[in-house]
C-alpha cells in the first residue's frame, strides 16, 4: 500500500494527503487554522465578545471551526450586516446556568429569545407548522 505525502509551504513538515483541504493542497490544515486563529484573535470584536461572555479566545476559535462558521440550528453563516460587515455569530448561552450551547446567526438567535428558551412553546409552534 502507498503512501502519499507532501511537504507544507508554510511548516514545510511531510504530511498525510489527508492533512490538506482539498480547497488549498499546498499548506496543511493546522496552518491554515492557525493562521485564521491568529486573525480572529487580533479581531477587537472578537475579543470583546469573549471577554463580555467570559470566554477563552480559543474556546470560542474551537467553537467556531467545530461549527465551520454556521449557524448551531440552521446550519447557515450569518446573513446580517452591521457597520463593520457581515455580523458574526451570536455566542448563545443558558440564561439560568451560563454555560454556552453554541453560535447562532441573528434568525435563530432571536427567535430562542422570543421563545424565551420555552420548549413547550417551541414544541407547541413544531406542531402548529406541522398541520
Amino acid at each position: 500500500m502507498k503512501f502519499f505525502s507532501k511537504i507544507c509551504k508554510t511548516c514545510r513538515n511531510n504530511l498525510s494527503l489527508s492533512d490538506y483541504y482539498k480547497s488549498n493542497p499546498y499548506v496543511c490544515k493546522e496552518c491554515i487554522k492557525s493562521k485564521a486563529r491568529r486573525e480572529y484573535t487580533k479581531d477587537k470584536n472578537f475579543n470583546n465578545k469573549a471577554n463580555r461572555h467570559h470566554i477563552d479566545k480559543d474556546e470560542l476559535y474551537g467553537l467556531m471551526c467545530t461549527q465551520g462558521n454556521k449557524c448551531a440550528i440552521c446550519n447557515r453563516p450569518e446573513r446580517f450586516n452591521n457597520q463593520f460587515g457581515v455580523k458574526s455569530l451570536a455566542i448563545d448561552h443558558d440564561h439560568k446556568t451560563g454555560k454556552i450551547r453554541g453560535l447562532l446567526c441573528s434568525n435563530c438567535n432571536r427567535t430562542l429569545g422570543l421563545f424565551e428558551d420555552n420548549i413547550s412553546l417551541l414544541e407547541s409552534a413544531k406542531r402548529y407548522l406541522e398541520k
